[in-house]
This record gives structure tokens, sequence and C-alpha cells, in this order.
């Protein structure tokens, strides 16, 4: 059955098509004040027209498998949030060979601050327009090379990105193709194989790091990275617990300059 929950969530299922899920879509398109969130399922070949809901603040899109969706206009939209389908990538022998992608155009997204992707490698992305007020990119779970693909997507939305988060991803990330002068903060969450995407690339705009990730997740550069560390304070003395580094506290320049000393080389070595 679909749901809401205080007026405020809104769970459609598109792998149902009776009337109770009809029901409730014309009760989102009539009713502005259910319209604050939306968790929309997917499935294989289902993919509907989803309708323009113009009093939502973030869309949560999931099990994207097959087919292109098309983001209608939402000019309240300030979140966005777009999971590819791990699970049928996994159990499906053709899933590889399925075209999967989302649209997004953002002339009809004014307000749209943040955009979430998980599993990156899985789908693509198709930017219409300029995304003047998009200021968040978070990458999720994501795994494999992931630098072109990344250098696409920031090509796309990168000029007035201000904040990059990656949580939870394993994929590695290197130099990109594309320079982001407006970025200002990163913050990786348990994801050690994006670390060389801070030291080979330049952002003359970064004024803060925040580094959540125990050093034996990148237990191939573990003695490296403990050298580094002993150079900053360490209350806890856990390296699981969050180094934030700022320009306003003098670490930020002072990581990136030993990391770019002691760890490019490594970099190599493990790739080669």
């Amino acid at each position: 059955m679909p749901s809401t929950d205080a007026n405020k969530t809104i769970s459609l299922d598109a792998e149902r098509s009776d009337e109770s899920t009809n029901s409730l879509k014309y009760q989102l398109i009539e009713q502005p004040a259910l319209r604050e969130w939306l968790l929309f399922h997917t499935i294989p070949g289902s993919w509907p027209l989803l309708p323009p809901f113009q009093s939502l603040q973030t869309l949560e899109i999931e099990s994207l498998s097959s087919g292109i969706l098309v983001v209608p206009a939402m000019p309240a939209l300030l979140d966005l949030q777009i999971h590819f389908d791990m699970e049928f990538y996994c159990s499906e022998e053709d899933a590889w060979d399925r075209d999967c992608a989302v649209l997004v155009d953002f002339s009809m997204l004014p307000r749209l601050y943040k955009l979430t992707i998980s599993h990156l490698q899985l789908g693509g992305l198709i930017f219409h327009g300029k995304s003047e007020s998009l200021k968040t990119l978070e990458v999720i779970q994501s795994e494999g090379e992931l630098s072109d693909k990344l250098s696409d997507i920031l090509r796309e939305i990168g000029v007035g990105l201000e904040q990059i988060i990656v949580n939870d991803s394993w994929g590695t990330c290197r130099a990109l193709n594309v320079e982001l002068f407006s970025l200002k903060k990163i913050h990786l969450f348990m994801s050690p194989a994006f670390l060389p995407f801070l030291l080979l690339n330049k952002f003359p705009a970064l004024e803060e790091i925040t580094w959540e990730c125990s050093v034996w997740e990148a237990s191939c550069l573990s003695e490296e990275l403990k050298a580094i560390r002993s150079n900053f304070p360490n209350d806890k003395n856990d390296w699981a617990s969050i180094m934030q580094l700022t320009n306003s506290n003098g670490n930020l320049t002072l990581f990136i300059d030993l990391a770019r000393r002691h760890l490019i080389d490594c970099f190599e070595r493990i790739k080669d």
C-alpha cells in the first residue's frame, strides 16, 4: 500500500498500479501539504512519468535499474537523491547491458541545492541547463575507477559547487580533467580510496577537509598515514575519530603538503 507519514513522507511503489496507488498520486497533485517529501521506488520497466510537485523540497528516487527517468519541473525542490540499484546489477546476468539514466533539467529545478548519487558506476546522468543554485554533491557507496565519470558530472555541475561529500565509497578517484574553482569543503567518510582525489587536484578556494576514516581502512598506506597523522592533534588517540583540517586552524595547508610529499609516490606504486 502507498503510505503517508504525518502528511510529510509519501511512499509510492512503481511496481503497484492498483487503485489505491493511483488515488494517492492524485492526492499528491491536488494537496500541496502532502508534498514535502517523496520516496519513489522503481523497478525494471516501470518508469512512469513523474508528475510535477509544486511544493516538494526533497525527492528520493530508489532502485533505478533500467530506462531513462525524467525529473519533472519542481520549483521548490532543494534536495535530489538518486539511488541506482546495486542488488539488481548483482542478481541479473544481463544487467550490465542495460542502460539506466536520470535526466535532470536545472532550468526546471531553480532552487536545487544538493544532489546525492549512490552507486555512481551503475547509471548515467543527463544534465540540461545551468546548475546555478547547486552547492553540494554527495557520492555514496560507489565502486571502481570513478575519475572519468566524476569528471563528466563535475564538468556539468561544478561551476558553483562548494562542497563534495564522499560517503562509504570504495571507488577510487585520481586526477580530474575539470577544475573546481569554487569548491570550499570536502568531506570523506569511510572512503580511503578517495585520498588521491584530495592530492592530485587543485582546489584554489578550498577551506576545509573533514576526514572520518580509520587508518586501517587504508591498510596499504597505514604506515604513511600514521606518520602524517602524528603531526595533528588527536585527543582520543583514535584513528577512527574525525580529523578536521581548516585554513583557520592552520592544519589544511600542512596536511596537503605532507600528504603530497609522502603519498603520491605510494599511489603510483599501488596503481602499477
